[in-house]
């Protein structure tokens, strides 16, 4: 068994590499659909770096409660000199439309504006409560 800390170091490093990988290829003019090819993490990426070429894209998926009527917020939004956040959308889990006790996905649409290093924080919670459900930080270096 792989101790946490190891565990985590790397996650990182696979993360990164991931991402960097992908928004390289993005952005050294691959073939057209090698560059629309957005990277995608998820939860379990929560706590990580991820580095990211100028103009590069990288989707962050998560899974959100809605029948409890969970929604993600913003704790700490990312510097816009470093990252935009293009889009944010709320998805069914399935495509013919909700079914009840199933997750929902919160999609956040990133881009690398400059140069810079930034934080993305978000929780999950009940609108009218001051209890998080979940959390979600993300460390973003823009080169």
């Amino acid at each position: 068994m792989i101790p946490s800390r190891a565990r985590t170091a790397v996650a990182s490093l696979v993360a990164v590499a991931a991402v960097g990988t992908s928004a390289l290829t993005a952005s050294a003019g691959a073939s057209p659909a090698a560059a629309t090819r957005i990277p995608t993490i998820t939860q379990s990426a929560s706590g990580l770096t991820v580095q990211l070429a100028k103009g590069a894209e990288l989707r962050v998926n998560l899974v959100t409660v809605v029948d409890g009527d969970y929604l993600w917020y913003y704790t700490h939004k990312p510097a816009a000199r470093v990252v935009t956040v293009v889009s944010k959308k709320l998805v069914p889990a399935s495509s013919s439309g909700h079914t009840v006790g199933a997750p929902a996905h919160t999609v956040y649409l990133l881009k690398a504006a400059g140069a810079g290093t930034t934080t993305l924080r978000l929780v999950q919670k009940q609108p009218e409560t001051k209890v998080d459900e979940s959390h979600f930080r993300l460390t973003i270096v823009v080169k």
